[in-house]
């Protein structure tokens, strides 16, 4: 055999072995490739923003008997006031959604004048369904989800956002 065709058989074989080896298409992931918690949108009337995610934990099932957990801890909801989002209401709710919907949905809220004081007590904020009721004034809203998909996922995120209903 010559040199030549010796060359070409290699480099076939080369180009063969690094075609194998690279990405190909996959098929859009599945609900089950998150690796953290979904981003929360707050809407009220024609309003929307992503809620400041705080602390939160997830598992994800990465083989038959795998998984691999993180928690992600955070500021205390009241040590954000620069970095929470604010609306304005007219409404007296507002709408809670999320790219994959939560197991369980909670609320607590805070006046608006407890920024700064970790030690203030919250009060239960009404949740029913996917609408938050939200109380007169400015109030800082902190909505815990979960989600449990076990054996493909679990976890839960607290989120944070100002709402001010006039």
């Amino acid at each position: 055999m010559s040199h030549r065709n010796t060359f070409f058989f290699t480099l076939a074989a080369v180009l063969g072995l690094l075609s194998a080896c690279s990405p190909q298409p996959e098929a859009p992931a599945p609900e089950t490739a998150l690796t953290a918690p979904p981003e929360l949108t707050v809407t009220v009337g024609n309003q929307s923003c992503t809620a400041l995610r705080g602390g939160w934990s997830w598992t994800i099932r990465e083989g038959e008997d795998q998984y691999s957990s993180t928690i992600s801890d955070s500021a205390h909801p009241l040590d954000c006031q620069e970095m929470t989002p604010q609306l304005t209401a007219a409404e007296s709710q507002a709408l809670l959604s999320f790219p994959l919907e939560s197991d369980a949905l909670t609320a607590q809220c805070w006046p608006e004048s407890s920024w700064g004081d970790v030690s203030a007590q919250g009060e239960e904020a009404a949740v029913e369904g996917d609408a938050l009721t939200l109380n007169p004034g400015g109030w800082i809203y902190e909505i815990r989800a979960s989600w449990d998909r076990m054996p493909d996922f679990e976890g839960n995120s607290s989120y944070t956002v100002l709402i001010r209903m006039e």
